[in-house]
């Protein structure tokens, strides 16, 4: 074998001599040698000398750095394997020497660790679990350890550098020339210190070996190399695809690349020399080839668009092509070809939201609340609610969007913003953003957005409606769902039955809506909402008694909601099962069931979905008698959930779990003071069915407090609040038992019978005695206390 380095040679017609060199041969040695049927040798051609040499043996050539002189090494190699077929040439270049015969081996990256900003928990390093050993397992991480021990000896990866060593094998590619570049500064600087410079790499990685090759030596000069190699054309493709975030289509590639000299017909021709040059990666997938760019070429090219005064223009034609493929996704969301579609956006994510951040930054207020309208519901599907509620917020933020966005856009942001931010950190600004969807909406007198129609009734239910409008309240969407568009007509079913219910109102057609609406979207292909119905069949199942039904429909709902990926909504009902399977007396199934949810839980990271994981635990503890389990779970919950100001609901259930556990171990003032906090949170949140269990604690606290009377006063109001008995709420049923015992059928009953005459406006006048410290004993009468 010899090893022919080509790295030094600058003239193309001293590669021939180049190779005979690296063989060994002096030309006076082959002055006399004969070629085939004894031809003389012109002893002035290198290259007749070099094929003498070779005719005849077995050996294998290896042409070290062919990429300046590919034409050269291409010509050279095709010559000596027609005439010395028992020589195999092994060839390294960022381009293939294009020649029959040549079989193609891609030398990719070193293998990455994984992202640290996904992988940790930002405490992690200081708690000391970030998994440095296993890391290290990745090639990149093992040779930016073994050359920075070169200069640092004892340097080794642990727990709290790991993240940092991960951040800059990643930004790095997995270069191994650029990492050992990086490792070369561990001398002087920390891992932290390099990751955090590294949006300068070009600047920072300067410290290469003396005696490498001067384009070996910086990692700008590693690029520039590549670059001077290149034609005009293959140099404006590349510096305008940097504008391209996680890679990009053909077709994308064509609409932004083209223009100026560079017909669109020609982009496919120069991206594919620009991966033969290895400045590409190419991946096939079902829509075709994706190229991408790694990092450091991206930021090269970059550097080089802005020195072209092309920034802007690119900028500006990126945008015009995501905001058009976002906005055609829109329609394909709501049907069959759902999937499809969120496939195809999730590969250009990051290109959408790149858009809609330069879009910002360069003050284009129509481009952003234009693209990230059109995304809303793309966001929305892919639980994607935190990051797509701060784009929107950061896109309407823009000076001037007010006036210089159209009106429908600009509601349409609002209003999916508005969505998206409920349960999130930003749900303050929603019922701000609903008002001002509603506002824009009468200025759009013919809406193309399907959400349009429902951004009316959507701001009354976002602003907390008056529930005393009673049975009214949801006919708001009455209009939405006998309007022309299927998908809008099924959703507004969703929402007038679960608003329908929230207020206490229409079971049967609560029901019926539900049903109506998952054989609507079943119809045109639409899972997410198919799901959402599904869930609400099962709701009502289960306030029916009927466990066995409930699980089938969260099943069902879990599997509609499981190919979206994003796991928030699948894990809602995996969370809601729990206590059916409790009821069924699956006892053991249940934690599993609780087990799993919280696994994914975690990897979630939701506040509010870790709250209500909470909660759940603590329920099902409670009912299976593990009260210490319980109470520490119902505390995480109200814990997590007080100080972001979320979710009056989640509140009031949790304190309603701890003040029947602080009632059971016989602590009634720690009892009175929960479910005082649990009915305050739930007359906030406006919500019939959680009002109505925060009154069924308070009539568990009477009955032990001696007053069976107003505990079934209490359950009758619970029952009328919510406008149907709850039969999975066991807890109701026992002290409706208890009470009966005391009180007898008749005396029960009238009770009972007095509670179902209470409204809201009445209501706080049976509430009282049960909040008011000191206002909840009544007289001793031994007839009343509980047995």
């Amino acid at each position: 074998m010899w090893l022919v380095e080509l790295a030094p040679v600058t003239d193309p017609a001293e590669v021939p001599s180049a190779v005979l060199a690296a063989l060994g041969l002096r030309e006076q040695a082959l002055m006399y040698a004969r070629g085939p049927l004894g031809t003389v040798i012109d002893d002035n051609d290198a290259l007749s000398r070099l094929l003498a040499a070779l005719a005849g043996r077995r050996a294998l050539l290896v042409l070290d750095n062919c990429e300046h002189l590919v034409a050269a090494a291409a010509r050279l190699a095709g010559q000596v394997l027609a005439a010395c077929p028992q020589v195999r040439i092994l060839a390294t270049s960022r381009e293939p020497l294009a020649i029959t015969g040549e079989a193609l081996w891609t030398v990719g990256p070193l293998a990455l660790p994984p992202d640290p900003a996904v992988t940790y928990q930002p405490d992690q390093a200081e708690r000391g679990v970030v998994p440095a050993p296993a890391i290290r397992d990745y090639a990149s991480v093992a040779l930016i350890t073994q050359r920075a021990r070169a200069v640092l000896p004892g340097f080794d990866v642990t727990p709290a550098n790991a993240p940092a060593v991960a951040r800059i094998c990643r930004a790095l590619d997995g270069m191994p020339l650029a990492i050992e570049l990086a490792a070369a500064r561990l001398r002087t600087m920390s891992p932290d210190q390099v990751a955090a410079r590294l949006d300068d790499r070009f600047g920072l990685l300067t410290g290469g070996s003396r005696i490498a090759l001067p384009r070996h030596q910086t990692l700008r000069a590693v690029v520039d190399w590549s670059w001077d190699l290149l034609d005009e054309a293959e140099r404006t493709v590349w510096r305008r695809f940097a504008v391209f975030a996680g890679g990009a289509s053909l077709e994308a590639a064509e609409q932004v690349c083209a223009g100026d000299g560079i017909a669109a017909s020609k982009v496919l021709d120069l991206l594919t020399a620009l991966a033969d040059k290895s400045l590409l990666v190419v991946r096939h997938g079902p829509d075709g080839p994706r190229y991408r760019m790694l990092e450091i070429i991206k930021a090269y090219g970059q550097e080089r668009l802005d020195q072209a005064g092309e920034r802007e223009q690119v900028r500006e034609a990126h945008a015009r092509y995501f905001t058009q493929l976002a906005e055609e996704g829109q329609q394909y969301l709501l049907g069959g070809q759902q999937l499809e579609w969120l496939r195809r956006l999730a590969d250009d994510q990051d290109n959408m939201h790149a858009a809609i951040r330069t879009a910002i930054a360069a003050g284009d207020a129509r481009t952003a609340v234009r693209l990230a309208a059109a995304l809303g519901w793309y966001w929305s599907l892919r639980g994607l609610k935190v990051e797509g509620a701060e784009l929107i917020a950061a896109a309407i933020g823009v000076p001037g969007a007010a006036d210089a966005v159209e009106p429908e856009h600009l509601a349409v942001a609002y209003a999916m913003g508005g969505m998206l931010a409920a349960d999130t950190p930003l749900h303050p600004a929603a019922v701000e953003w609903m008002n001002h969807a509603a506002a824009l909406a009468p200025r759009v007198p013919d809406p193309v957005n399907p959400i349009m129609p429902l951004v009316g009734p959507l701001s009354l239910l976002y602003g907390g409606a008056d529930l005393a409008l009673g049975p009214a309240y949801p006919e708001v969407f009455d209009d939405a769902v006998s309007g022309p568009h299927p998908w809008v007509g099924a959703i507004a079913r969703i929402l007038r039955a679960h608003t329908a219910l929230n207020v206490g109102r229409r079971p049967a057609e609560a029901e019926a809506d539900f049903q109506a609406a998952a054989d609507i979207l079943a119809g045109l292909g639409e899972r997410w909402g198919q799901a959402v119905a599904v869930g609400g069949l099962a709701q009502l199942a289960s306030k029916r008694g009927d466990p066995t039904a409930a699980i089938r429909h969260y099943q069902r709902a879990r599997e509609l909601a499981a190919v979206f990926g994003n796991s928030e909504d699948e894990v809602h009902f995996r969370l809601f099962m729990v206590r059916e399977r409790w009821l069924l007396g699956e006892r053991e199934k249940a934690w599993a069931e609780l087990g799993a949810a919280q696994s994914d839980v975690e990897r979630i990271g939701l506040p509010e979905l870790t709250a209500f994981a909470a909660y759940t635990k603590g329920d099902l503890a409670r009912l299976d008698s593990q009260p210490g389990v319980a109470r520490e779970a119902f505390l995480q919950a109200f814990d997590l959930i007080r100080p972001m100001g979320m979710t009056q609901q989640l509140g009031a259930v949790a304190a309603t779990g701890l003040g029947y556990l602080a009632a059971a171990e016989g602590d009634l003032e720690a009892a009175r003071d929960w479910h005082a906090q649990a009915y305050e949170h739930a007359r906030a949140s406006a919500d019939a069915p959680v009002i109505a269990e925060a009154l069924g604690g308070l009539a568990d606290l009477a009955l032990r407090q001696g007053d069976p009377e107003r505990a079934a006063e209490l359950l009758g109001a619970a029952v009328a609040i919510r406008g149907t008995p709850d039969r999975s709420i066991v807890d109701e049923k026992r002290v409706a038992d208890q009470a009966r015992s005391v009180l007898g059928p008749a005396g029960y009953g009238a009770a009972y019978q007095s509670g179902q005459r209470v409204t809201l406006d009445t209501l706080a006048a049976l509430v009282a005695p049960g909040v008011t410290p000191g206002a909840g004993t009544p007289a001793p009468r031994a007839e009343r206390t509980p047995p």
